[in-house]
């Protein structure tokens, strides 16, 4: 009786020691198993923003190619804009690149006002952004471009816009504007 409560108190540390090489093979099995998960959830979360990206570029180049549509598409990134902006609409809506299209049809209610996309859902329709007031880059530009301008001025986020005169694709970000981007969508894309 004597031995065992002297031997008891370190038969953790004793174990620990014969079976070392297992206990870190099942370790490293724990650790992969997390990892992997993580790497999945991962994996997911860029699959979705790709295809939302693919959908965004195709209802843009499906609108530019139309006669009397343009299009305001904010992509959230880190940076919430519902301070920045008059809501429209709100939606929680997938996004689709008809639903995009309808929901810049002339005349129709979110037409003229910007949609914005987070986290990969449509969760507003018909906003008015913040305009670029002065500045190089908006010179001789309409509203949806300076919207565009305005919006990227004060977040992190990236908008495509269709002009309704010209026809062409740009895109805004960091208060600067590309423009001209052919209706292709590969250009667009990457």
């Amino acid at each position: 009786h004597s031995i065992m409560a002297a031997v008891t108190p370190y038969s953790v540390i004793l174990l620990a020691v014969i079976y070392q090489p297992e206990l870190r093979d099942a370790l490293a099995r724990i650790g992969s198993f997390f990892m992997m998960l993580r790497k999945n959830k991962k994996t997911i979360a860029e699959t979705e923003t790709e295809n939302t990206i693919h959908v965004v570029v195709d209802a843009a180049c499906q609108i530019a190619q139309t006669e009397k549509d343009g299009a305001l598409i904010v992509l959230e990134l880190f940076q919430n804009v519902d301070e920045y902006i008059d809501k429209g609409y709100s939606l929680d809506m997938e996004v689709d690149r008809g639903i995009l299209c309808g929901m810049f049809r002339d005349k129709t209610l979110f037409h003229d006002g910007a949609v914005v996309i987070r986290n990969n859902r449509i969760v507003m329709a018909g906003c008015k952004l913040p305009l670029r007031k002065n500045g190089e880059v908006v010179d001789g530009l309409g509203t949806r471009h300076r919207a565009s301008v305005g919006i990227t001025d004060v977040t992190d986020c990236v908008v495509v816009v269709v002009s309704e005169e010209t026809h062409k694709i740009s895109i805004a970000n960091h208060g600067n504007i590309e423009r001209d981007f052919n209706q292709s969508g590969e250009e667009l894309r990457n």
